[in-house]
Formats: C-alpha cells, sequence, structure tokens
C-alpha cells in the first residue's frame, strides 16, 4: 500500500492533473496584456440638433453684421457721383462672402429635422430676399461699367488741366528769362540761392540759353509725368472694374441660385 502511494504520488509529480497545471489559452494570456482604452466619443443627436443652432445664430449674426456694413457703405449717399458709386460697388462686392455664409448656416438642415412656423415664415423671406440682392447686384453691374467710363474721362481731364497749368506758368518763366537783362538775371539767382549771395555772370547770352534749355526740358519732363500718371490710373481703374464687375456678376449668380435651391420652404405647405 505504501508502495503504491509513492507511485501514485510520483506518477502526480512527473503527470500533474490539477486544474494549475493545465496550459493557459491565448486568450487568457491576452488578459494580462491588454490595458482597457479611453473610449471614443459618440455624437448623439441631441448634439448634431446643437450644433445645428450653433451654425443658425453664425448666420444670423452674420447677416446683422452684413446689414452694419451696407448702411456704413451707402450712408451718406452721393448719388451722380461715379467716383463714390464706383467705391461703393467695389466695398460690395468684396463684402459679399459674409451674406452668403451666414444665408448658408441659416438654411442648413438636417434630415428630420423639426422646423416651427415662425421659422419657415423667416426661411421664405430670407429666401426671397437673396433673389432682391441676386437682382439688385445683376443691375450695378451697368452702373459700375459707366462709371469706370467716367471716371477715366474725368482722371484725363484733370492731367491735361494740370499739364496746361504747368507749361504755361513755365512759358511765362521762359518768357521772363528771353525778356530778361543782367540785372535781373542776377536778382533772380540770388532769389534761387539759399544763403542770398549772388555769383558773378561772364556770359548773359549763355546764362540765358541754359536756363531756356532746362526750362524746355522741364516741359518735356511733365509731359512724360502727365502720361505715366494717366496710365497708371487707367490700369488701376480697369483692373478694379473688371475685379468688381465680374465679382457683382458672381454673387447675382449665387444669389439668385440659392434662392433657387431653397424652393422648398417656399412650394411646399407646412399648415
Amino acid at each position: 500500500m505504501n508502495e503504491q502511494n509513492q507511485v501514485n504520488s510520483e506518477s502526480d509529480r512527473i503527470f500533474p492533473t490539477s486544474a494549475e497545471s493545465k496550459p493557459k489559452t491565448q486568450a487568457q494570456k491576452k488578459q494580462h496584456k491588454y490595458t482597457p482604452k479611453k473610449q471614443s466619443l459618440v455624437i448623439s443627436e441631441i448634439v448634431t440638433q446643437r450644433s445645428a443652432s450653433i451654425m443658425h445664430l453664425l448666420g444670423y449674426g452674420f447677416l446683422i453684421l452684413s446689414l452694419f456694413d451696407f448702411m456704413q457703405i451707402i450712408f451718406p449717399p452721393e448719388f451722380k457721383n461715379p467716383i463714390w458709386e464706383f467705391q461703393a460697388i467695389g466695398q460690395l462686392v468684396e463684402r459679399v462672402p459674409i451674406p452668403l455664409l451666414g444665408l448658408l448656416f441659416i438654411f442648413y438642415r438636417n434630415s428630420g429635422e423639426l422646423i416651427t412656423k415662425k421659422q419657415i415664415y423667416l426661411l421664405r423671406v430670407l429666401s426671397w430676399l437673396s433673389l432682391l440682392i441676386g437682382i439688385f447686384y445683376l443691375l450695378i453691374i451697368p452702373l459700375g461699367i459707366g462709371n469706370t467710363f467716367r471716371i477715366n474721362r474725368a482722371n484725363n481731364s484733370q492731367i491735361n488741366n494740370q499739364i496746361i497749368q504747368q507749361q504755361q506758368q513755365l512759358e511765362q518763366l521762359q518768357s521772363q528769362v528771353e525778356n530778361a537783362t543782367e540785372a535781373q538775371l542776377q536778382n533772380f539767382l540770388a532769389s534761387l540761392n539759399q544763403q542770398g549771395t549772388t555769383p558773378q555772370i561772364d556770359n548773359t547770352k549763355d546764362f540765358k540759353q541754359q536756363l531756356l534749355t532746362q526750362l524746355n526740358n522741364n516741359q518735356t519732363q511733365i509731359k512724360k509725368q502727365g502720361e505715366n500718371t494717366r496710365k497708371n490710373q487707367q490700369l488701376n481703374l480697369m483692373k478694379n472694374s473688371v475685379k468688381w464687375n465680374l465679382g457683382a456678376l458672381v454673387s447675382s449668380f449665387l444669389f439668385i441660385w440659392l434662392w433657387h435651391l431653397t424652393r422648398w420652404v417656399r412650394v411646399r405647405n407646412y399648415e
């Protein structure tokens, strides 16, 4: 009996049969190495609704700010002033993105979203307002083109008047130099000298010729400067005209297309 027990204990040591001796499964091994990670945030329906409410609030805020800009540009009005009208058109075109974003945020709706009657009426007003704004931007294009030619003519007239006035002054000075005596030339040089000392003139004719040559060069320089100024003004005017008139055309299309896309709020019966 003792020998049998000794054999059994020896066999248990060599071939263990307890639960502790069973090999661990792969899942059990991973369980010790696994550390729970933080769960990702799942956006619920209420979060989506609040996010949409934020967009709508920003949209109305953008429209109000756009209204402030419009009032600041238009008032005080200076109609029949081509420069004011041209600059006002440019400012209105450059501020178009703000009201467009505002309308985009306001009309953005989720599937299955509930819209109240007051919101429906307000959306209808904004939809028709987008059409009116689109027509307004379409109508200011001929005004912008016409003001471009009017401003160009006014600039040319102003430059021509300045050139004529400066040339007349030079011609008067040239006439004075041609008829000036030696004493008058001495007085003239004294007036030009900051220290008041009068230089001696050895040859009056040569000095007159130098003055006349300088005056002729000044006349040529005035003409060149006038032409350069004319070209620069015409170039800047045409660049602004093309930019603002094309911008008005694109703005008109966007507002009218927005009105077309918001047809759903105008035709359905929500009563």
